[in-house]
């Protein structure tokens, strides 16, 4: 997940060609077994970030990760290279159960004008809140139809990640964050980063399975 925020969207009329900042997240089969800090040294070596994020319940509850932001004007390209980290992990003897893509919300347009280019599967936004009034925030997170998280990889015990999916349009997923940045600001919940994306490419949804708002506390 990149520190981006949101802006105003990249039109695709104001460049003929430009590279896209995809952000790549290999998922990593997790068993009581799996070296961690091994992992973690590997995604240093080559330049990625390591995740450890544990979601607030469902199926999969514990998912690490490999991020690697990777510039290019194809998303072919980005799968073909994301196919050679795939290998790479393998080689290590870490097997992989997910790949996702995403890009930041402004270059969205440019993506869905390339006609080549797969359509999009779906928007999200990622905000790193304080964890206070815990019981409160859940609610709130429930009544918005939004998921909680955190990066066990970092000790950051008073935060969490909200998240919100939408599989309708832009505009629909815009309403749905305003909503909740008020609700939020109204409860004394500060946003400390935020960031708006478009996910491009996920071939195992499933692993989000059951997902909803309850403590992981």
């Amino acid at each position: 997940m990149t520190d981006n925020i949101f802006v105003q969207p990249v039109s695709p009329q104001a460049v003929s060609h430009i590279n896209l900042p995809f952000e790549v997240h290999l998922t990593v089969v997790n068993t009581p077994g799996t070296d961690i800090q091994r992992f973690v040294s590997l995604c240093q070596e080559i330049g990625a970030k390591p995740l450890l994020i544990e979601l607030s319940r469902g199926n999969h509850t514990q998912q690490l990760m490999l991020s690697k932001l990777l510039l290019s004007d194809q998303l072919d390209t980005v799968l073909k290279t994301s196919k050679d980290y795939d290998c790479l992990l393998s080689q290590q003897a870490y097997r992989t159960s997910r790949l996702k893509i995403e890009l930041p919300l402004q270059y969205s347009e440019i993506y869905r004008a390339n006609t080549s280019a797969m359509p999009g599967l779906y928007y999200e936004w990622h905000g790193k809140v304080n964890l206070s009034r815990n019981k409160d925030l859940l609610s709130l997170c429930e009544s918005h139809g939004a998921h909680l998280s955190r990066n066990s990889l970092k000790n950051e015990q008073g935060m969490r990640f909200i998240t919100v999916r939408e599989l309708d349009s832009k505009a629909v997923f815009l309403d749905r964050i305003e909503a909740l940045q008020k609700d939020l600001k109204d409860g004394a919940w500060d946003i400390v980063r935020q960031q708006f994306e478009y996910c491009v490419f996920d071939d195992n949804c499933v692993l989000d399975q059951g997902w909803l708002s309850q403590s992981l506390l």
